[in-house]
Order: C-alpha cells, then structure tokens, then sequence
C-alpha cells in the first residue's frame, strides 16, 4: 500500500506528542547509526549493541567522514533522535534537519532550540543545489512514495563528492505481523499494509539519481511485544499504525482479535513470553559524483 502526502503527513503529525514513547527501535537504529560514524571519525573499534553482523563494520569502513563536514542535512528527522546522534558526531558542523510534519519539528525545535529546521518532502526538498556536504537520513524513505525523486533530490543538494547515508526498512519488515492478518482474513478483507523496497531496487533507484554506491547491507531485527495488540499500540504512536481489516461479515474488532491469536500461535518470542517482529534494516553509502 502507499500512501498520499497528505495521509501520511497527517499521521505523523498526530503523533508526535507520543511518538518519543513508542520509538525505542527508532532511537536503536538512530544511535547504532551515528555509533559507526563515530567510531570512523576517531579510530575506535566498531560496537554494535543491536547489529553484530561484520558486514556493517566492512560497509562502514568504506564512509570517510571528515573535518570538512561543514554542513550536514538530516532528512525526516521527527521529533530528532538522529539530529541529536549527528551533530554529537559532527560537533564543528552546521547540522540541518527537514521533516514532513509540522508537528515533529515544532517536538524537535523544544529540545534543540535552534532554527536550522525546515517543514521539507523528501521528494521535494526546501534547499539550494549544491548546499551540504553530507546528507543522512534514519528510516525515512520507506515512507517515500517516489523513491527515485527523493533520492535525486538528495542528490541535488549534495555538493559533488557529497556523501548520502541514511537507514531504511526492507519488505522482511513485519512480516509475521502480515502473515497472521493473511491467516486470520481467509473471508475478510485484509488491511493493506505498506510495501518497503528491497536492496536490489533500491541500488537500482540510487543509480537512476546519479548516486554512485559505496556499500548496502541488509540487517535483520528482532524486537520482543508482549501481543498483537501491544505491537499495533506502538505503531500507532509512532504514526506507522495499519488500517484495520474489514469485510465478509467479519468486523474490524474480529479480524484483530483472530490475528492475534493467530500471531500467538505462530510467532512467540523465545521462551513464550510474548511475541516477536522482525524489522530488516537496510544501510546505505553512497556518494555525489565529484564532477557533477
């Protein structure tokens, strides 16, 4: 499912009084990320309290952060968990950062009182060509509609030899939570969720923008909730909550209360205690061609 601008800025923005609450595997990702930029910055081994896998530290090694960062951009930074990790990496540097929603940067503005932060679409970025040294983004354009657009646009205010790193969700994302509604909608209609792109498209879109490819890995996480119910209340205070399923008699109120039984039965978390959701992170480098 993709939705329009207009839906998902909304959902957002309703959430951005909650969204601090429910958003431990936001910040998880946002700190293991800005973690690697740090240890590349000052030489450290790379620890990773969440991803364990060496393919990180091999991808990583390849990113040369530099003293010549003077301006960074942070896309889709919410209520600002990863501006927080970055301008803690880039402390010299004039750290910039857009979101969709009004909402999560008037959060945002409280905490950091400062105003280097713009209401800006991915797609549609609100700054001049040519402007930043590094743009970085943490889990943000899953959300995109146009993927290709959002990373030309981030292209276009790299300056040439500009580095792009950012986080994303790959289409793993939850999928026992859309196999349980697949299961408990046999005669109803299920609630349609949202499709994140894969590796392989997303290397192929990063080229289509003129983005050269440093590195990619795709990383697997596995968060522990105690049912259904507790996983879609942490969507939702997000802003990431699913429609609910409807149809052939069966209410929305049945098809969750089926689908969590269903989720129960066939994906407990280990030892039985609750459930278990996977989350596939994908990690990207890539750089602005020198010459353009």
């Amino acid at each position: 499912m993709n939705r329009d601008k207009k839906t998902i800025r909304q959902s957002f923005s309703r959430a951005a009084s909650t969204y601090d609450g429910g958003s431990e595997f936001q910040r998880e990702v946002a700190v293991d990320l800005a973690r690697c930029f740090r240890a590349l910055t000052v030489d450290e081994k790379l620890q990773y309290p969440v991803y364990e896998r060496a393919g990180l530290e091999k991808m990583l090694s390849e990113v040369r952060l530099s003293a010549r960062t003077e301006k960074a951009l942070e896309i889709g930074c919410g209520t600002g968990h990863f501006t927080e990790e970055l301008k803690k990496v880039c402390p010299s540097s004039k750290v910039y950062a857009s979101d969709i929603s009004h909402s999560m940067l008037t959060k945002a503005r409280g905490k950091f009182g400062e105003r280097l932060l713009a209401a800006s679409d991915c797609e549609s970025l609100a700054f001049a060509s040519s402007s930043f040294d590094l743009v970085a983004s943490s889990l943000t354009y899953q959300w995109a509609d146009d993927l290709e657009a959002a990373f030309t646009e981030a292209a276009r205010v790299l300056k040439p030899g500009g580095l792009f790193v950012f986080s994303t969700l790959g289409p793993a994302t939850l999928n026992e939570l859309r196999a349980s509604y697949r299961d408990a909608c046999a005669d109803a209609v299920s609630p349609a969720l949202m499709e994140f792109k894969g590796t392989d498209e997303v290397s192929g879109v990063l080229a289509g923008a003129g983005l050269s490819l440093i590195s990619l890995e795709s990383l697997p996480v596995f968060k522990r909730y105690g049912d259904l119910f507790s996983l879609l209340r942490t969507l939702r205070a997000i802003g990431a909550s699913p429609p609910a399923g409807r149809g052939s008699g069966l209410s929305a109120g049945a098809v969750l209360k089926k689908a969590a039984e269903v989720y129960r039965k066939r994906f407990p978390a280990p030892g039985g205690d609750g459930i278990i959701a996977t989350y596939e992170v994908i990690f990207v480098a890539a750089q602005k061609d020198p010459l353009r």
